[in-house]
């Protein structure tokens, strides 16, 4: 697996573990009426142990579909921006409104964004990007497991991390193209309406 899609996981399995021993602290309070349960502390870091190898072990059988060969590149004035390492699965773990942990598409992307410039600074928001597929989704990057790349860029700064993507109505498997949409502009100029808008389509298959 992709080293840097395993951090995507390592997060993900963090996140749904905290929210699983959230809800078992609640029902545990419920059921015992405020009483207070006693556990000793070395079988309770076993137990945690135990259960975040279990989740990790799972993960690693999810099936991805790397796409490691497929690059673009971008520029705005002295930015520029790199697309590559794009991987999609239909088996990522996530929990649902309800709490439950379920199974979800997901496409995720390494970017690296470069200010080349030694004297002016930039604007970008690519960490909002809008995602365009070939199976009829829009969607935006995902605020939680997205890396943050927006924002300000000044002089000779450079960003690297993961955008994350969860389409809804289709497999990511299935996705054949996608189109990648967002805005970059001069930190001078970010107040007025001369935003530079970013359009890059890239084939999958």
């Amino acid at each position: 697996m992709n080293s840097f899609f395993q951090t995507f996981y390592i997060v993900a399995i963090l996140l749904l573990l905290s929210a699983c021993n959230a809800d078992e602290e609640v029902e545990r309070t419920e059921d015992n009426n405020n009483n207070t349960t006693e556990m000793n502390e070395d079988t309770q870091e076993e137990n945690s142990h135990s259960s975040r190898e279990e989740t990790k072990a799972e993960a690693a059988d999810d099936q991805w579909t790397y796409y490691e060969d497929v690059k673009a590149s971008e520029e705005f004035e002295e930015v520029s921006y790199t697309i590559k390492d794009i991987g999609v699965s239909d088996d990522a773990p996530m929990i649902n409104d309800e709490g439950e942990r379920v199974s979800t598409s997901v496409l995720g992307m390494t970017v690296k964004v470069e200010n080349n410039s030694g004297s002016n600074a930039y604007s970008t928001n690519i960490d909002e990007a809008i995602l365009i597929t070939s199976t009829g989704e829009k969607v935006e990057a995902d605020e939680i497991f997205s890396d943050d790349l927006g924002g300000d860029l000044h002089e000779e700064e450079k960003k690297e991390g993961q955008l994350i993507f969860y389409p809804e109505n289709g497999k990511a498997a299935d996705i054949e193209w996608i189109e990648l949409n967002w805005k970059s502009s001069i930190v001078e100029n970010e107040n007025s309406s001369e935003d530079y808008d970013h359009r890059v389509k890239i084939e999958l298959k």
